[in-house]
């Protein structure tokens, strides 16, 4: 399970707390310019099934009569981020704050 099987989700869990639901995606994939942008289109599309997951409730099925307060999609990078990555993770977490949602990303 990665970032290019899009169809999935990869992992889930709560937060400690139980407040959160936390989501991961595992990004194994080379940081090669001329790539770039495939790349971050399977990163879009990665988080849109995300999102999708989220916004139809299918995690009641996993954690049922369970409401959480925040989602928070965790994004692991083998390789470092570009300048690009970094700007396409801010830009959609601004749109995202007002669902309560949030993408972290870890090197």
């Amino acid at each position: 399970m990665a970032i290019d099987d899009t169809s999935i989700i990869d992992w889930i869990a709560m937060s400690q707390d139980e407040q959160n639901l936390v989501m991961l995606i595992t990004d194994h994939l080379d940081r090669d310019e001329d790539f770039e942008q495939t790349h971050l289109f399977l990163l879009q599309e990665k988080i849109n099934v995300y999102l999708a997951f989220i916004d139809s409730r299918e995690y009641i099925e996993v954690y049922p009569g369970k409401t959480f307060n925040h989602f928070v999609i965790e994004v692991h990078f083998l390789n470092a981020m570009s300048q690009n990555c970094k700007n396409f993770i801010d830009t959609v977490n601004r749109e995202l704050e007002k669902f309560n949602i949030r993408i972290e990303a870890f090197n």
